[in-house]
C-alpha cells in the first residue's frame, strides 16, 4: 500500500482495533500513525496545499520517534499545516587548516581552468 501522507510505497494500513472510526498506518518513512474517517475523506484536498505532505510527515515522524501514536483528525491536521516547515538540521564537521588550504587551492585551479576556456 502507499502511505496516504508521504506516498511512500511500503506502508501497511488497517482498521483501528479499538473500534474507533480510524485507519492505522505503519509507514517506513513517517512511522506509525492513525487517521480518523473524516480526515481520510478530506486528506487529498489538504495535501494539495504547498508543503502539506512534508509538514505532516515531519510531525508524524517526530511523534513516532518519541514513542507516541499520533491520531490525526481534520482539526489537528489543519493546525499542523498552518505552521512552517522546520529548518533543516545540518551536521558540520571541523576540518583542519591543511584540508581548508587544499580545498581553496583546488577551487582556484578549477576556476582558472574555466576562465581559460572562455
Amino acid at each position: 500500500m502507499i502511505c496516504p501522507v508521504c506516498s511512500y510505497a511500503f506502508a501497511v494500513a488497517g482498521p483501528d482495533a479499538s473500534g474507533r472510526a480510524a485507519t492505522l498506518v505503519d509507514c517506513n518513512h513517517c512511522g506509525k500513525f492513525g487517521l480518523t474517517g473524516s480526515l481520510v475523506a478530506c486528506l487529498p484536498t489538504l495535501l494539495a496545499q504547498r508543503d502539506a505532505a512534508p509538514k505532516l510527515s515531519h510531525v508524524i515522524r517526530r511523534a513516532h520517534e518519541t514513542g507516541q501514536l499520533l491520531l490525526l483528525d481534520s482539526y489537528t491536521t489543519e493546525a499542523i499545516l498552518e505552521n512552517p516547515l522546520p529548518r533543516p538540521r545540518f551536521v558540520l564537521r571541523a576540518i583542519g587548516s591543511v584540508e581548508c588550504v587544499a580545498a581553496v587551492a583546488l577551487f582556484g585551479q578549477q576556476r582558472s581552468m574555466l576562465i581559460g576556456q572562455i
